[in-house]
């Protein structure tokens, strides 16, 4: 046989012997997509720990916030009353404290006269226990009235702290889905929500997948996903299986967190996206 021809077999088998033993991964082709959706990261009801008259509400429906940022104010002029009141009982417990230990120096003093006159003919030993005894009443007075200044500013600690609170402020960045109460309405303890607030700034993709397929996934795996029909896939990885199975489907919700999260920021919780596994994922 001719020169030419066994070298061209030669090339042929070194190339299928190379195929034969290339990993199966790098043949891995992604599945037919299944149907994932957005999901928020972190939602919820902002309320009022006190409850009050809404003075402002600066936000709107559709209105982004960043954290800290004022959501709400209550009307404060009963609370500040009552913090002027808390002050003022404060500075008359103080003064009975200054008193009652003036009182309690001026007990000692006598108790100790008292006592210098132990080995005098002019001791008198009732006046010398009741000395003592005013002493000790005198000392327990001064702790009564210390206490009352601890119980005082606790209260006024309380008022500051109420008309602190009475500025909603964002927990966290977000949007606002949604308003519970409007200004000039009363909120309270039963019905303490000023609005809905969704951290649309981490949002994740949630799939329902079954229980065999969910078992073989492994913790940070990487799938791709693709935004309505732009032809472009996107990398996500996985943060979480939920420990639920439905009982109408037997699927079990995954949760994946996108590579870059910007790919998510335009989007609404609730739609749809779809999101592609590697075939073997699938088959084996």
């Amino acid at each position: 046989m001719p020169k030419p021809i066994w070298s061209f077999l030669g090339a042929f088998v070194a190339v299928l012997t190379a195929v034969v033993f290339f990993p199966a991964s790098l043949f891995a082709q992604d599945s037919e997509p299944i149907i994932g959706r957005i999901k928020d990261f972190r939602s919820g009801k902002v309320s009022t720990q006190v409850p009050g008259l809404v003075k402002e509400l600066r936000v709107r429906i559709g209105d982004e916030v960043k954290k800290g940022s004022i959501l709400a104010v209550l009307d404060t002029s009963r609370l500040e009353s009552e913090m002027a009141q808390a002050e003022g009982e404060l500075a008359a417990a103080r003064a009975k404290v200054a008193i009652a230990k003036a009182e309690q120096a001026l007990k000692q003093n006598i108790f100790a006269r008292q006592k210098r006159l132990k080995r005098s003919a002019a001791f008198q030993k009732a006046r010398y226990e009741e000395a003592y005894l005013n002493v000790q009443i005198a000392k327990a007075q001064v702790r009564a009235a210390e206490a009352d200044v601890k119980i005082r500013e606790a209260s006024l600690r309380q008022k500051k702290l109420d008309i602190a609170l009475s500025t909603i402020r964002a927990p966290y960045n977000g949007t606002v889905m949604k308003l519970f109460t409007q200004v000039g309405s009363f909120v309270t303890a039963e019905a303490p929500h000023i609005l809905e607030l969704v951290d649309n700034h981490a949002l994740e993709i949630e799939v329902d997948l079954s229980a065999e397929m969910a078992e073989r996934l492994k913790p940070g795996e990487m799938v791709t996903f693709q935004i309505h029909n732009s032809g472009k896939k996107h990398k996500a990885r996985l943060r979480a299986i939920l420990p639920q199975v439905s009982s109408r489907t037997q699927t079990r919700p995954v949760r994946f967190s996108p590579h870059d999260p910007t790919h998510l920021k335009h989007l609404a919780v609730g739609q749809n996206v779809s999101v592609f596994f590697a075939n073997q994922k699938l088959n084996n």
